[in-house]
């Protein structure tokens, strides 16, 4: 009867060069909710696993205490606001209302009349009508003024700074005081701490009756409708990937395959591990997102259309070159030299040597020849 194999019709197709990965589902966005103020909890109003909106009420504080602790900031406020304006008004007439400025004047003014009178006694001195010792006197009576004037300036100088400084310390304590008074005015005016954004609750840290403190977590929000698919990834593949590659991600949960873009390559690889990371953003809607669900992900590193891709089964290497056995009206099959180009899983791309509806055989290559009988075993149905 001829050889046994099987016969492939060829059929023209879009060549896709992925990479796949294993990975897991999470948030590009989470959040840890920080008590702000003091207070105590009136009620939580959310469960682990709640989906909450931006703006929903999650905890109501009772701010009884913290209207009582606003009275004392804003007279506290009060207190270094009026510091602060005498500090100010010293600041502004430190120069044009200081004693000590007139001793300086009159400073400036007698070493002006000293230097008048040591030039005369020099020229006295060259003319021989005075001692040495007069010129030397005056000369250091000079310099003993020129001193005083010099510590007088600095002590004037320093005491400005110095007051200056007093200015800005009062204007920052003002400042982090008014920042305070807005966070109060913004906690009472609701009671609540909010969502700040859509997103899943997973964690609730805290319990009704328990007395909250600034900076305390009360609870974890992840935003569900920003969400990516994370894996690891070989150093090999890292140097293929790029940014904005398109990507495919099912889930465990279901055979829904969402669309994604590469979002986030590391720059660098584990030293220890040899694998770097892969983040994809993925459009999912939200309410089919499992936060943690594992995550298949496909990389499209090319798409091409139109191209012939024959399995690497039908084969068969001389040397250099490779053939496959095309099938011919007599039945028979005849060796056909083919150029390929790209290995693509279990798939050649021909580049060259076979044509749209050709038929080749994919079975037993080896054993056939140029020429040959071939018979084919009917498949089985399902």
């Amino acid at each position: 009867k001829g050889f046994v194999t099987e016969l492939y019709k060829i059929e023209r197709e879009t060549m896709v060069d992925s990479l796949k990965y294993n990975g897991t589902l999470w948030s590009a966005n989470s959040a840890i909710i920080s008590a702000q103020t003091q207070g105590e909890i009136r009620e939580v109003l959310v469960n682990e696993g709640d989906k909450v909106k931006k703006g929903d009420n999650l905890i109501q504080v009772d701010v009884d205490k913290l209207i009582a602790k606003k009275s004392s900031v804003i007279k506290s406020r009060e207190k270094v606001s009026s510091q602060l304006q005498y500090a100010n008004k010293k600041k502004n007439d430190y120069y044009s209302d200081n004693s000590i400025l007139s001793k300086l004047e009159a400073l400036e003014e007698n070493i002006r009349y000293n230097e008048e009178e040591l030039e005369k006694l020099n020229r006295l001195l060259e003319a021989g009508a005075v001692a040495s010792s007069t010129v030397d006197g005056a000369t250091h009576q000079l310099e003993l003024l020129r001193i005083q004037r010099d510590e007088l300036s600095t002590t004037i100088n320093e005491g400005y700074d110095k007051i200056s400084s007093e200015v800005d310390v009062l204007s920052k304590q003002v400042g982090e005081i008014d920042g305070n008074l807005n966070e109060m005015n913004l906690s009472i005016s609701d009671g609540n701490i909010i969502a700040p954004f859509d997103g899943k609750v997973t964690s609730v840290l805290v319990s009704k009756g328990e007395l909250l403190s600034p900076g305390k977590p009360v609870l974890n929000i992840e935003e569900v409708s920003n969400v990516v698919a994370g894996a690891d990834v070989g150093e090999v593949d890292l140097i293929k990937l790029k940014q904005g590659m398109k990507a495919y991600v099912s889930i465990a949960s279901g055979e829904q395959i969402y669309n994604g873009l590469v979002k986030y390559l590391s720059s660098s690889i584990n030293p220890k591990t040899r694998l770097g990371e892969l983040e994809v953003s993925v459009d999912i809607p939200a309410d089919e997102v499992v936060l943690g669900a594992s995550a298949q992900i496909t990389v499209l590193l090319t798409e091409e259309e139109n191209q012939i891709l024959i399995p690497i089964t039908a084969i068969k290497s001389f040397g250099n070159n490779d053939f496959v056995y095309k099938q011919a009206d007599d039945e028979k099959v005849y060796e056909r030299k083919v150029e390929l180009g790209k290995r693509i899983g279990d798939s050649y791309q021909v580049l060259d040597g076979l044509e749209e509806g050709d038929i080749i055989a994919i079975r037993n290559v080896s054993s056939l020849g140029n020429g040959v009988s071939i018979y084919t075993i009917p498949k089985e149905e399902d």
